[in-house]
């Protein structure tokens, strides 16, 4: 299994990406997404944007993945969210990958940042109006929880 934090691949474009990802020769992955907000010292907005970004970051990765697994980590530490893949078509993993990177990690908003956090506003409103499937509620759950306390 391939160990991958998102930190570590923000300089790479759409291709080095596929690249680097084709030269490990794996189909089973652990990736991590460090989390920078803690509750009661973060502001409620905050936690609930990286909340909902981590739950459509990994519905995004369920979509292409023969098996998915993700972990929730408390909103009072700074674990990581972490989430197991194994797929079959990498150049699906290098393109959802490259969006969250960028989505995730990018200081300054650009067109794929905007509308990785528009779908994702899109996701939370459609699940919770039952019009699509979920595959990452505990992230999800959280996200509403402080979207309700901001």
């Amino acid at each position: 299994m391939l160990k991958i934090n998102i930190n570590e691949l923000n300089r790479y474009d759409s291709t080095t990406l596929y690249e680097f990802l084709f030269l490990q020769r794996e189909t089973a992955f652990e990736i991590t997404i460090p989390k920078k907000t803690i509750a009661g010292i973060s502001d409620n907005y905050d936690v609930f944007e990286e909340f909902l970004s981590a739950a459509y970051a990994g519905q995004r990765l369920s979509e292409i993945a023969k098996s998915f697994a993700y972990y929730v980590p408390s909103v009072n530490s700074k674990m990581p969210f972490l989430f197991e893949v194994t797929i079959t078509e990498m150049g699906k993993m290098a393109e959802a990958l490259y969006i969250i990177i960028h989505s995730v990690t990018d200081k300054m908003p650009c067109e794929i940042f905007l509308s990785f956090h528009s779908l994702a506003a899109d996701f939370l409103t459609n699940v919770f109006n039952d019009k699509a499937e979920c595959n990452t509620w505990g992230l999800l759950w959280i996200a509403n929880q402080y979207l309700q306390k901001s």
